[in-house]
């Protein structure tokens, strides 16, 4: 670590310090296609501004300044040992774009225009629903005050009514832990936790069974910091969704979208749901029944400026020019693709049925590029002939009239697996290797961060978890050595499948 800058004073939140992540959903690109979608001007990722409240030791915004190196990041955070941690490491790293304060986010609201600025991204992620309630509002008045007019801010919390699950787990963990010392306390919790997890399931195994059960596995694996900070914060408040929308109206803010397009879509629910959702006319009420028909306990939210002049229904040909990447790191559908039965996948999001063929070739056309993404025209050029030699075409690829039918209907289809995340969209893709180079090469951040933690960015900007192997091979893949001279370095007779699987999940720039 450089020891350029200065230790800050002590802080009671530097106890536990929370480490920092990259969180796909705050990424520039990302939030400016939500914004481009409902027909807003957003500033291109890699030429913005953006700003992070309650960043941490920066984990989310030092890998977004390695990755957009013409766009600048500012983080502000209270704890002063995240904040010298973030700035030791950016100065290694040779990061010029990010600058670390530490800082009350109440004092921003006294800053001069000059030192705070306009950003085009603002992000509040982990904050609002563990912090005073005077902090939430300054939270609110920043965004206001520094968005820019076409720009998106991202603003995470605790919801109803899903929270009332939690919240008796969470209240015991504290009541327990008040017997325990300071340093004791965290164990205190978490072995109370786990205690009153299991007498739950074993109690009432058909009401709170399963769910105690994703509890007791949550604690088991939960760090210090995580504890300490989710279940043993002092000002833990969840809110429903109208209410923390009345707050960001009085503050000059409007519901864009859910930041994560896989949550909350007509689509999820049964027909019957979606029909009496769709009588909603309201966003913010629709969205609402949402949450009690689907016991939403944490939301992602993307807000704007109440006079952005918004369209809420895309035309397709708004998603032209974007570029698609195949997230389902499966191509289950290539072995049927002369098979018109449905392809059921389970995902990170729950069970996924793909029908017809047409779709399920697409898809593989775009497994077989991964990890790099492929422009919507690309994707159908590439597909249609594939189509047509699987006679899945009916005949419409042998002229432009038809294949511009087909190329409409794949568009929808690809849109509607958006939403069930089995692709990425991206309007300025990153710049990947399309196989495992001769000679390696991830990212100085991703060197760093394999050698100390078991998750690492992604060059894609998504954490990914590393097994012990994979993390080794990944701190040598410098472009200094061979596969062959990694594995030798290691002691291992082989890594090209490790290197194979790192190449996927999109670690490596071009060779």
């Amino acid at each position: 670590m450089s020891d350029d800058a200065a230790p800050p004073p002590p802080n009671p939140f530097d106890d536990f310090v929370y480490p920092g992540y990259a969180y796909w959903f705050t990424h520039p690109d990302h939030l400016g296609l939500l914004a481009w979608l409902h027909y807003l001007e957003p500033a291109p990722a890699s030429a913005c501004r953006v700003l992070e409240l309650g960043c941490g030791d920066g984990g989310n915004l030092l890998s977004l300044a390695q990755a957009l190196p013409e766009s600048r990041f500012v983080g502000v955070d209270l704890a002063g040992e995240p904040i010298y941690r973030g700035l030791a490491l950016a100065g290694d790293l040779g990061l010029d774009n990010v600058d670390l304060r530490q800082a009350d986010v109440r004092d921003l609201l006294a800053w001069p225009d000059d030192d705070l600025g306009s950003f085009d991204f603002i992000v509040a992620h982990g904050l609002f629903s563990w912090v005073p309630d005077d902090v939430r509002e300054a939270v609110l008045a920043v965004i206001r005050r520094a968005l820019a007019p076409n720009g998106v801010a991202v603003v995470s919390f605790n919801a109803y009514p899903g929270m009332h699950d939690y919240e008796a787990l969470r209240h015991f963990m504290r009541f327990h832990s008040l017997t325990y010392a300071p340093e004791e306390r965290v164990k205190g919790a978490r072995d109370g936790g786990l205690w009153y997890a299991a007498q739950i399931a074993t109690m009432a195994p058909e009401i709170k069974g399963a769910l105690m059960q994703r509890l007791y596995t949550s604690l088991e694996r939960s760090s210090d910091a995580l504890i300490r900070h989710d279940y043993l914060a002092e000002n833990e408040q969840s809110f429903w969704f109208t209410d923390f929308m009345e707050r960001a109206q009085r503050h000059g803010l409007a519901f864009l979208t859910n930041a994560k397009p896989t949550v909350l879509r007509l689509a999820h629910f049964s027909p019957e749901h979606a029909e009496l959702l769709r009588g909603v006319t309201d966003p913010i009420r629709q969205q609402q029944y949402m949450d009690f028909l689907a016991n939403t306990r944490f939301r992602v939210v993307a807000l704007c400026r109440a006079e952005a002049r918004l369209e809420r229904s895309a035309d397709l040909g708004r998603f032209a020019g974007l570029a698609l990447e195949d997230r389902a790191h499966t191509d289950v559908w290539a072995e049927e693709l002369r098979d018109d039965e449905k392809v059921t996948l389970e995902t990170p999001h729950g069970l996924v049925e793909l029908s017809g063929r047409p779709l399920r070739i697409a898809l593989s056309v775009l497994h077989a590029a991964a990890p790099r993404a492929l422009t919507l025209e690309e994707l159908l050029a590439r597909t249609i002939p594939e189509l047509a030699r699987f006679g899945a075409d009916d005949g419409l690829a042998a002229n432009e009239d038809g294949r511009a039918q087909l190329g409409a209907w794949l568009t929808r289809e690809l849109v509607a697996v958006w939403f069930q995340g089995l692709v990425h969209l991206w309007h300025e893709p990153p710049d990947l290797a399309a196989a495992v180079p001769e000679r390696p090469q991830t990212g100085p951040l991703q060197r760093e961060r394999a050698r100390e933690r078991a998750t690492v960015p992604s060059l894609a900007h998504r954490e990914e978890p590393l097994d012990a192997l994979e993390r080794a091979v990944l701190a040598l893949c410098d472009r200094a050595r061979t596969g062959v001279e990694i594995a030798r370095e290691l002691g291992e007779r082989d890594v090209g499948e490790v290197l194979a699987r790192l190449h996927r999940l999109a670690f490596f720039a071009p060779g």
